[in-house]
């Protein structure tokens, strides 16, 4: 996959290469600032980022772990989109009183009809215990 380059009218360099990654889709620098695209959906801008460390990050064999060695925590960052995952689960934060944890009751009375397609049955047969 190509990394790609080029300048803008205002002298900016911008990069943008897509990552073979288990957890990152690609990554992007311009202006100093490195987003990064997760397969969740969720993009995060890390700011004041040297172009190297973003070349290094696209080069790297394994971009999680050079992110987490030379980025994370050593550069402000903002959450731009969070996953697709985390907004299903702060939609649910509300129904945490009418549930225990968030995927098990025995009232489904408390539970809006859109939500109990997310919840199963378990049952369990007393005849026979192995130990």
């Amino acid at each position: 996959m190509a990394m790609l380059f080029s300048l803008c009218c205002a002298q900016l360099i911008i990069m943008e290469k897509y990552i073979n990654s288990a957890n990152v889709e690609k990554i992007s620098w311009s202006n100093d600032t490195l987003r990064i695209y997760f397969n969740t959906g969720q993009v995060v801008a890390y700011k004041n980022v040297p172009e190297g460390l973003a070349v290094g990050m696209a080069q790297a064999p394994s971009a999680g772990s050079y992110m987490r060695l030379y980025i994370v925590g050593k550069y402000a960052y903002e959450v731009e989109k969070r996953s697709e995952m985390k907004e299903r689960n702060i939609s649910l934060e509300h129904h945490k009183d009418t549930t225990v944890g968030l995927y098990a009751t025995d009232r489904l009375d408390l539970i809006p009809e859109e939500l109990k397609s997310l919840f199963f049955e378990i049952t369990y047969d007393e005849k026979e215990v192995v130990a």
